[in-house]
């Protein structure tokens, strides 16, 4: 006898042998009598309807029970939003207007200026890799294709960067302007 027979037969009998001792245990009778008893028990307890359930009318008061977590944290930030924007449009009513458009003085227009001019030495140099990169003739495919699109993408990102510091250059000769406006004109009223 080989090992799977036995566990096959030993399997069978553990599933077997519990289901003909339940039918053993189980009461016989007849058939006859099984029906009569079956009479009986409609005649003498009425099936009884179940109770209707009640219809459950949802308000703003029980609603919040069904919110998750989440719902309730993007409703916050929308009250948060709203609350900003309120306080924005007061605060803008309010205010007058600046003398500077930008409201930057020109320390702070320099510093904005020697930033974006550290960005585009950034890009510029990864510009240079990547024109090698798509040079090279190993690189073919899917590569070349990716390497292409980057060098694409990160053109545009110099041009933008470019045209900031060519307008932060032009807000800065804007604002030295205005202030030499206005100290030309403070000079004589004081003399």
């Amino acid at each position: 006898m080989t090992m799977k027979s036995f566990l096959r037969i030993s399997t069978l009998a553990a599933l077997t042998l519990p289901l003909a001792a339940s039918a053993q245990q189980a009461p016989q009778t007849p058939p006859a009598q099984q029906s009569q008893a079956n009479s009986a028990t409609t005649k003498t307890a009425p099936a009884k309807p179940a109770p209707a359930k009640k219809a459950v009318v949802w308000n703003d008061d029980n609603i919040g029970s069904i919110r998750s977590s989440a719902d309730n944290y993007q409703m916050a930030q929308a009250q948060q939003e709203e609350a900003q924007k309120a306080a924005a449009a007061k605060q803008g009513a309010t205010n007058q207007p600046a003398a500077n458009s930008t409201g930057k003085t020109a320390e702070q227009l320099d510093s904005m200026i020697a930033s974006k001019s550290h960005e585009l030495a950034g890009e510029q140099d990864y510009l240079k890799n990547l024109q090698k990169q798509v040079n090279d003739p190993t690189v073919t495919g899917t590569d070349r294709q990716r390497l292409e699109w980057r060098l694409k993408s990160h053109s545009v990102t110099e041009q933008t960067l470019q045209s900031d510091i060519k307008q932060l250059q032009a807000d800065k000769d804007a604002l030295a302007k205005k202030q030499a406006a206005s100290n030309s004109s403070s000079q004589p009223q004081s003399q």
